[in-house]
C-alpha cells in the first residue's frame, strides 16, 4: 500500500508541474494602463531610443527582457493610435505616450523577438504590438524551450490594409515543466512590405502551480 501511495504522489507531482502554453491574439487600440495590468512588472518603449533598454519600467522591477531583431533594423515612431500610460514608473513616475519601436526591414520574415523567463510557475503576460501596411497577415508564434507544451502560432489575426496601422495584444499564459527555461515569442511579416512593432510588455501574474497530493486520488489497491 505504501508503494501505491508513493506512486500516486509521484504522479501528482508530475501532473502539477506539466507544461502549458496558451496564446491569444486580439486587435485592439484601447488605451493601456500598465500600472493596473503589469502588477508584477512592465516595460515601455516610448520612441526616444530604438532599442535597449526599455525607456521606462515599473518602479522596483525592470526584470523584463528587451526585444531583439529578426532581420531588418530598429526604428522608432510616436504616432500610434493607442495610448500607453502608467503611474508607477522608474524614470518617470506618471506619464503617457503613443510611441513605440518597430522593425523597418520590410522583407518577408523581418520582425521582433522576445525571450521571456519560464519555470514551473504559471505566468500571464501581455505584449502590446503594432503593424503597418501588413495586408498579408503577420505570423505570431510562441514556443517553450523544454517542449513541455505545444507551440502556438497565429497567422491570421494581425493584418490590415496597405498604408493602414493596426494595434494588437498578445496574451500568453504559460508554464514550463522545469526551472531555468524560456519562452520565445516572435512576430514577423510574411510579405516584402510593411512592418511590425512593439509598445509595451506587462507581466500580470506569476503564481505557483497547484499542489496535488495523494489525497486527491480515489482509494485503490485496498486489500493488496
Amino acid at each position: 500500500m505504501k508503494k501505491l501511495v508513493a506512486i500516486a504522489a509521484l504522479f501528482a507531482s508530475l501532473v502539477a508541474h506539466a507544461g502549458q502554453l496558451t496564446q491569444t491574439v486580439t486587435i485592439s487600440g484601447a488605451a493601456v494602463n500598465l500600472t493596473t495590468i503589469g502588477l508584477v512588472d512592465w516595460s515601455d518603449w516610448n520612441g526616444t531610443s530604438a532599442f535597449a533598454p526599455a525607456n521606462d519600467f515599473k518602479s522596483g522591477a525592470g526584470t523584463l527582457p528587451n526585444p531583439s531583431l529578426i532581420g531588418g533594423t530598429f526604428q522608432v515612431y510616436t504616432n500610434d493610435a493607442r495610448t500607453i500610460n502608467w503611474t508607477n514608473g522608474t524614470n518617470t513616475g506618471t506619464s503617457s505616450n503613443t510611441a513605440g519601436i518597430f522593425n523597418n526591414g520590410g522583407t518577408t520574415g523581418n520582425g521582433l523577438q522576445l525571450i521571456l523567463p519560464a519555470d514551473t510557475n504559471i505566468r500571464t503576460v501581455k505584449i502590446y504590438i503594432s503593424a503597418f501596411s501588413v495586408a498579408t497577415a503577420a505570423t505570431i508564434s510562441a514556443t517553450l524551450s523544454d517542449g513541455s507544451a505545444s507551440p502556438q502560432t497565429d497567422n491570421t489575426t494581425l493584418t490590415g490594409a496597405v498604408a493602414t496601422a493596426v494595434d494588437g495584444v498578445i496574451t500568453l499564459v504559460y508554464q514550463a515543466n522545469s526551472a531555468a527555461q524560456t519562452l520565445t515569442l516572435q512576430w514577423f511579416i510574411n510579405a516584402n512590405v510593411g512592418n511590425v512593432g512593439l509598445q509595451a510588455v506587462a507581466l500580470n501574474s506569476v503564481t505557483a502551480p497547484p499542489v496535488v497530493g495523494p489525497s486527491k486520488f480515489p482509494p485503490f489497491g485496498i486489500g493488496l
